[in-house]
Order: structure tokens, then C-alpha cells, then sequence
């Protein structure tokens, strides 16, 4: 009964991909569904842009063994990023009317910065496209008994479908259903999964000192290492293009900006009822934190103790939580590829042509990201590495997939919006700067504790004293110039 739900619930979702290829008559509609969405949709898309697996699964896993702690990433730290979107970007990133990241840097800096910062972001993605692919081979396996990889392939090959089909239309409604789903199961399996734990007061009980702090010891690596876990997406996040493009399919600049702060308080509030779940297993069934991969803790719960209606329940908040973050994932790099790579040489592309274009990328980066993930899960699933905790971390690899847009992007897209004084040189200098000094502090120092940070100032130091040795004139501020469209 659960698996025939699932697959109803999966036809479902197709039958919206086709809908909303009938929304789409432009490259416009394809990539910012013509910039019309309400507040409604706006709203639930940008709270569906990271709740996905790392927060089902991820977190989930992580506040079972590490308290509060271990969720300043997510949920703390996406939470912090929308309402920082709603602080200071969304109003200028709207005005812009440019369609991705890569449009803001060439037109407020130069081809150069465009190529740089297209090329970080699509990397950016591949690691979170890869969480939401494990996510998705996890949900199946437990559904199915099918291998992981088979069950990989099964789930992603129907997220780039109705992506191929319907782009941004067809992301942005089925995140308002899946959002409502979500909301609705979670609120009845917290009910029933915390009432059979003995209650909240129960599952928050006896646990170790300091379990519900979210204030690191006293020292220097701490403070760093919290520091860092704040801006991994808190702050590398902001430059993503799957945000921006949420932003801007906003109907108005006003809609864009209330989307962002009703986003970041749907956000907190909803990501905090996986977390109970997780902590209800120790009330339960403790047996369960034995399984090779822990990542399996809470679909084991619910598989072995919950009803068949609450089964449906559940999988179907987390197959909506995967589904709605991977399309955007694919979706979002795709645009990139299309629109800074690709489409510059073929500048005689007619706007349907153009549109097919980003049809096509969406397949590559599917493929691309499929190919990555797989040979990471075959890897994983050996003797060695189940000992080791089994699948690669989906909680990691989210963290992880920020790290380019943090230090070399989130200096150069602020001091375009803010800071005249900006240049092309410094801007340039910034990513490859903040960029390298990672590189050296994670891989050859071995200081991966402290990379984070130290890329993130090294990009705004080069930012700054470039731009201000700099002769050259900065151009004007991309919301004053840029055209609606590229």
C-alpha cells in the first residue's frame, strides 16, 4: 500500500511537469516562470530551495549524536541565509531583471567575472545535485528492497523529466504541492511518533550537557569552526543561482522580498519536526542507531513502527522534500550552461531555440551529476565503507557544495550591489584569490577547520585592495543599467 501510494504520488508529479510545459512558451517562462509567481508560491518556492534530503536525512542524523550543534548548517544557518535575502538582496537582485549570476557579473564587471563565476557555481551544485541522488536511492531501497543504484537512477531520471518538461513552472508548483504535503505529514507524524515516545517532555529529557547549546567551548578552532558551520549556507549560499531564479519569478519586488521572510519562518519552524523524530528513536527503538548507515535511522523508524497511513506520511514529506530541492538543483546550473556558455556563441538563437538550449542542458547536468554520484555510492556501499557509517554523508556533501560560492563569489556579488567602488580587476582577483587560499588551508596545510573563513576574508581583502589600486573605472551598479532579460 505504501509503494502503490509512492507511485501514485510520482504520477502525480508528472502529470504536473506536463501541465506546466503547457505555461511554457518562452525562454522566460522556462527559466523564471515569466516573473508572475504570488506571494503563495514564492514563498513556498524559496522555503523548497534546501529543504530537501541533507534536512530530512542529514541534519536529522547529525542532532541524534551531536545536539543542536550539529544543525547550525541547516537548518540555522538557510534559515539565516533567507532572511539575509530579504534583508539586502532581494530588492536589487529583482530590479536587475537578468536572468542568473553569471548575467550580474558580466554586466557589472565583465566577461571575465561572468565565465569565473558561472563556471564556481555550476561546480557549486554537483555535490548537492549528489545528496539529493543519494537521498532519492536511500527513500527507494527502503521502499523497494532494489538496489541503491537502481533506485537512484528510478528517482532522479523523473526529477530531470518534469524539469525538461515544465523548468521553472513546473518547479515552482509542484514546490507548492510538495509544501503542503510536507507541512501536513510532518505535523501528523510528529503527533503520533512523539506520542507513542512518551511525549515531548520524554524525547528532550535526559540528554548530555549541553545538548540544546548552540554557543561553542571557549577557544579560538571552536569559534572558528562555529563561525564556519553559520556561513557554509548561511553565506555561501546567497550567491546560488537556484535562489536567484526564485527570486526573480517573483510577480513584484514587494512579493519577492515578504517570499523571503515567510520562507525563512516556514523554514525554521518545519525543519525543527525531522529533528524531533530523529531524537524520538532513542525512545522507541534504540536498536536502530546499530544500522550500518545512520543516514537509514528515521525511514527505519517509521517503517518498523509507524502505520501504513503514517508510512504514506512520511514518505511522501520526504520524497517531496527530495524532489522539490533536486529540481531546483538541476535546473539552476543548467540555466547557467545555457545562458553564459553556450548561448554567446550562437548569437543568431532564437528565443525558441534558446529555450530548447536550456531543455538540453538540464539533461547534461543530469548526467553529469548522475555520473558523479554513482561511482561515490558503489564506492560507499562496500565492507569497508558500511563499517565506516556506509553512504557518503548527504549532510556533507551540501556543506561541502557551498564552498566555492562562499569564498569567491558572496565578495564580489556584494560589493557589486553596494559598493561603487568595486572593479572588474578586483573582482576577478577576489575569486580566484579566496578560492586558492582555500584550497591551500583544506589540502595542503591541513587546516580544513579554518579554510572557510580564511578564503572568505582572503576574497574580500584582494575585493577591496584591487579595486582600490585599480585605475580603471568601475562600472555603473548592475540595478541601475540592466536590462529585463539578458
Amino acid at each position: 500500500m505504501v509503494l502503490g501510494a509512492v507511485i501514485g504520488y510520482l504520477l502525480l508529479t508528472l502529470v504536473i511537469g506536463f501541465a506546466a510545459s503547457r505555461l511554457v512558451r518562452s525562454s522566460k517562462d522556462f527559466i523564471v516562470a515569466g516573473r508572475s509567481l504570488p506571494l503563495s508560491m514564492t514563498s513556498m518556492a524559496l522555503f523548497a530551495t534546501w529543504f530537501g534530503a541533507e534536512t530530512m536525512l542529514g541534519a536529522s542524523t547529525r542532532v541524534q549524536h551531536e545536539g543542536l550543534m550539529g544543525a547550525i548548517e541547516d537548518p540555522f544557518g538557510a534559515s539565516l541565509c533567507l532572511v539575509l535575502i530579504g534583508a539586502f538582496f532581494a530588492r536589487p537582485l529583482y530590479r536587475s531583471g537578468l536572468y542568473t549570476f553569471g548575467d550580474f557579473f558580466r554586466v557589472r564587471y565583465g566577461r571575465t567575472a561572468e565565465m569565473i563565476g558561472s563556471l564556481f557555481i555550476v561546480i557549486s551544485y554537483f555535490g548537492w545535485v549528489a545528496a539529493q541522488i543519494v537521498a532519492l536511492g536511500i527513500l527507494f531501497h527502503s521502499l523497494t528492497g532494489f538496489s541503491v543504484q537502481v533506485s537512484m537512477g528510478i528517482g532522479f531520471s523523473l526529477v530531470v523529466f518534469y524539469t525538461f518538461l515544465g523548468g521553472m513552472w513546473a518547479v515552482s508548483i509542484t514546490d507548492f504541492v510538495q509544501t503542503l504535503i510536507i507541512l501536513a505529514s510532518l505535523v501528523v507524524l510528529c503527533w503520533v511518533i512523539l506520542g507513542k515516545a512518551g511525549g515531548l517532555d520524554a524525547v528532550l529529557a535526559d540528554r548530555p550537557e549541553g545538548f540544546f547549546s548552540l554557543w561553542p567551548e571557549p577557544g579560538f578552532r571552536p569559534m572558528v569552526e562555529y563561525l564556519s558551520a553559520w556561513a557554509a549556507i548561511g553565506l555561501g549560499s546567497i550567491p546560488q543561482q537556484d535562489l536567484f531564479q526564485r527570486v526573480n519569478s517573483a510577480k513584484s519586488e514587494k512579493i519577492a522580498v515578504r517570499g523571503a521572510w515567510i520562507a525563512a519562518g516556514l523554514y525554521l519552524t518545519v525543519a525543527a519536526m525531522p529533528l524531533l523524530l530523529a531524537l524520538a528513536v532513542r525512545n522507541i527503538d534504540p536498536s536502530l542507531y546499530d544500522l550500518p548507515d545512520r543516514q537509514f535511522v528515521l525511514p527505519a523508524l517509521v517503517r518498523t513502527h509507524a502505520s501504513p497511513f503514517l508510512q504514506i506520511l512520511f514518505y511522501g514529506a520526504l520524497l517531496s522534500a527530495i524532489l522539490s530541492t533536486s529540481s531546483a538543483a538541476v535546473l539552476a546550473p543548467a540555466v547557467i550552461l545555457s545562458e553564459n556558455f553556450l548561448k554567446p556563441w550562437f548569437p543568431r538563437l532564437t528565443d525558441r531555440g534558446f529555450l530548447w538550449m536550456n531543455r538540453l542542458c538540464v539533461v547534461i547536468i543530469g548526467a553529469i551529476a548522475f555520473s558523479l554520484a554513482l561511482p561515490a555510492s558503489h564506492e560507499a556501499i562496500g565492507e569497508g565503507a558500511r563499517e565506516a557509517g556506509g553512504l557518503p554523508s548527504i549532510f556533507e556533501l551540501v556543506a561541502d557544495s557551498y564552498v566555492a560560492t562562499l569564498v569567491g563569489l558572496l565578495a564580489p556579488l556584494t560589493a557589486g550591489i553596494w559598493w561603487r567602488r568595486a572593479t572588474h580587476l578586483g573582482a576577478v582577483a577576489s575569486m580566484i584569490t579566496g578560492i586558492l587560499v582555500w584550497a591551500v588551508m583544506n589540502y595542503l596545510l591541513d587546516l580544513g577547520w579554518a579554510a572557510r573563513l580564511s578564503g572568505l576574508l582572503a576574497s574580500i581583502v584582494a575585493l577591496v585592495g584591487v579595486s582600490l589600486l585599480d585605475p580603471t573605472p568601475p562600472r555603473a551598479q548592475v540595478s541601475q543599467t540592466a536590462p529585463t532579460g539578458p
